[in-house]
């Protein structure tokens, strides 16, 4: 019998994996190279937000992406090199960015966000305790032709998909749902459905949760290989020792081609 599990990576993938395993009646052992929680798990800006269902590659990203990569600082640069894997990846996000593939994708990812509230609520229900805040997120502009032209793609994907938008909000009357705003910005629209977590608070609630329940969390754990037999991982390979294992999830983010 298949039952245990060793979880690479316990970044917040791999501690909801934990969770997950363990509440199936998996034997989780989660091994970190750092720290659980360490690097982009924590320094996020926590937004739970079903929203934002569509995908990467769109139709006009190509000839968009084109003129970010003249600036180091915008929302897209890759550092031109010569590498084949490279090059098949651009590829391959190139043929994504059809109407057809955008539409599949965007389907795709509506689905799979559709129970994130409640999968939430279910993590607080079980006795995990984080800060979390339903004051929804207001997308804001300065530039009026931006406003438009995002609020009429939104509203366009909002509405197959039951995402709830408020109507346009302009000057003073969107600076006073938030004050903190400057003059600069002429308008936005709110998603008030959409929440917010503390990223710290979610770590940490599910690493004392996962040790409460016989969860093995081990830190400052590098990963330096696997032992296979039949093309199944049967052993998970430490710097000192080894961990024998009927399953792996490798979760280690940035780190996992390695």
């Amino acid at each position: 019998m298949r039952d245990r599990v060793v979880i690479v990576g316990a970044g917040i993938v791999g501690l909801n994996m934990a969770y997950a395993l363990n509440r199936r009646g998996w034997t989780v052992t989660v091994v970190e190279a750092t720290t659980p929680g360490h690097g982009a798990s924590n320094v996020n800006a926590g937004w739970i937000c079903p929203s934002h269902i569509e995908p990467v590659p769109a139709p006009g990203l190509v000839r968009q992406s084109m003129k970010w990569m003249r600036h180091s600082d915008s929302p897209l640069y890759i550092q031109p090199r010569l590498s084949g894997d490279m090059a098949r990846w651009l590829l391959a996000f190139w043929r994504q960015c059809s109407t057809e593939a955008f539409r599949s994708g965007l389907e795709a990812t509506a689905v799979l966000s559709k129970q994130t509230f409640h999968l939430y609520d279910e993590m607080r229900a079980s006795g995990i305790q984080f800060e979390e805040h339903r004051t929804g997120v207001i997308h804001v502009y300065e530039s009026p032709e931006r406003l438009e032209k995002s609020y009429r793609a939104f509203s366009e994907v909002a509405g197959p998909h039951s995402i709830e938008v408020s109507d346009l909000i302009l000057d003073d009357d969107l600076r006073n749902v938030e004050p903190a705003l400057s003059d600069a910005v002429c308008g936005g629209y709110w998603v008030r459905q959409d929440r917010q977590v503390l990223p710290q608070s979610l770590n940490s609630g599910l690493v004392s949760y996962l040790k409460a329940r016989g969860v093995d969390i081990r830190s400052n754990v590098p990963v330096v290989g696997f032992s296979v037999s039949d093309d199944r991982v049967t052993d998970v390979v430490l710097q000192r020792g080894r961990l024998e294992t009927d399953a792996v999830v490798i979760a280690a983010g940035a780190w996992s081609p390695a």
